[in-house]
């Protein structure tokens, strides 16, 4: 089977002779065999060219080591050495001359290369000669504009990124606490007060800071939650923290004061018996909003009522704010929840207290991205005290 885009369909309709419907495998190897010949036509005057200046080159190499016995002696005397680099430096720069004016006016290098070498008798010269003037000269610019190509690619730098992994760290022994269980049973405050506050994590972490308690405060994690791996050499787990995707609330209040996050394996261990106990907890999955076009669980689409919605746009926006820090998110859904969070977390501290709230937040949300660039976002204009706007930066 041959793929092609249309364009080379009809070449090979135009090289053939034959119908669209009539084209076998014959037909496009004898394309290919006429688009090489064609390829090597074009090119034979860049060739001829890239000929003449190497012999060009290697005859000034000739004399120069008839004159110096050692060719380093060429540095000690000024007027060799700039002939010496002159013979082998190729003119990068062109005129506008000699690029946009018409071919009887244009001063090109080409001519005289082919110029210079006319009086040469080596065998091989004359040879390149006679293949210039046996092909058509017509098709010499397009050689030329290849070779601007060839040079401009010559001085590309390729740059390959090396992703440095996080070193190889022995995984703990999951576990489901006694407390979760507990908790599932019942959804009442005194077993959720036995869970670890959510700021202890952060503590673990590069980014520890005591305001990390005001900001989470109302945020708890099950045992297992943040344990994955035993501690690092570094003594920081920046590099294993698990994501937020399961929450747990309890059903005992009319609007729920706390949250509980809980790992993957505690959702798989208990699911059953959080669904048997659907009266006392609910379970909610979260996913941070980290790209613009992601839309936010809290966030029901136009015109639409998701229960999963409802469940979320029953916390106080406090806990919600508190949750989308922790997890990392990087946009809001609306202005007011970008003032809102100013006001709440930010405006009500001293300068001092808000700038070093700020600070935490772009150390901890680093954390998150795991070198993951996110100053263009919402999150990244905030911390770095660029005040976002209301119009098309939340649309």
């Amino acid at each position: 089977m041959f793929v092609a885009p249309p364009e080379v369909h009809q070449s090979i309709i135009g090289v053939t002779g034959k119908d669209g419907n009539d084209i076998n495998g014959y037909d496009v190897v004898a394309w290919s065999l006429e688009q090489s010949c064609l390829n090597i036509e074009r090119s034979q005057p860049l060739r001829v060219l890239q000929g003449l200046s190497h012999h060009h080159r290697q005859n000034t190499m000739a004399r120069f080591r008839e004159r110096y016995d050692n060719l380093e002696d060429v540095a000690n005397e000024t007027d060799a050495t700039k002939g010496f680099i002159s013979a082998f430096r190729e003119k990068e720069e062109q005129r506008l001359t000699d690029l946009y004016a018409p071919a009887s006016l244009k001063t090109s290098g080409v001519l005289s290369v082919i110029d210079s070498s006319q009086k040469d008798s080596d065998p091989t010269v004359q040879k390149l000669l006679a293949i210039w003037r046996s092909v058509d000269l017509s098709i010499s610019a397009g050689a030329s504009m290849h070779e601007e190509h060839e040079r401009e690619v010559a001085h590309e730098v390729e740059q390959e990124t090396q992703i440095q992994r996080p070193p190889h760290v022995k995984a703990v022994r999951r576990v489901v606490d006694i407390s979760l269980r507990q908790f599932v049973r019942t959804g009442s405050d005194l077993s959720f007060q036995q869970f670890t506050q959510a700021h202890d994590v952060v503590g673990h972490t590069s980014a520890k800071d005591s305001i990390a308690a005001e900001l989470f405060g109302h945020l708890r994690v099950t045992t297992d939650f943040p344990r994955t791996v035993d501690r690092p050499q570094s003594g920081y787990y920046d590099s294993y923290l698990r994501p937020v995707n399961w929450v747990l609330t309890s059903k005992q209040y009319a609007q729920p004061a706390n949250l509980l996050l809980v790992s993957q394996y505690e959702v798989n261990e208990l699911f059953d018996e959080i669904h048997a106990n659907s009266a006392k907890v609910k379970l909610h999955i979260y996913e941070p909003r980290v790209t613009k076009s992601l839309r936010a669980v809290d966030l029901a689409p136009p015109g639409r009522t998701c229960p999963s919605v409802v469940g979320w746009q029953s916390l106080t926006q406090r806990l919600r704010h508190e949750l989308h820090l922790f997890a990392g998110q990087l946009y809001f859904n609306t202005f007011e929840e970008y003032r809102e969070l100013l006001t709440d977390v930010i405006s009500a501290k001293s300068t001092v207290q808000a700038e070093q709230a700020l600070r935490f937040i772009k150390a901890w949300v680093a954390i998150r991205r795991k070198g993951q660039n996110f100053w263009p976002t919402h999150v990244g204009q905030m911390v770095n005290n660029r005040t976002i706007k209301e119009g098309r930066a939340f649309d």
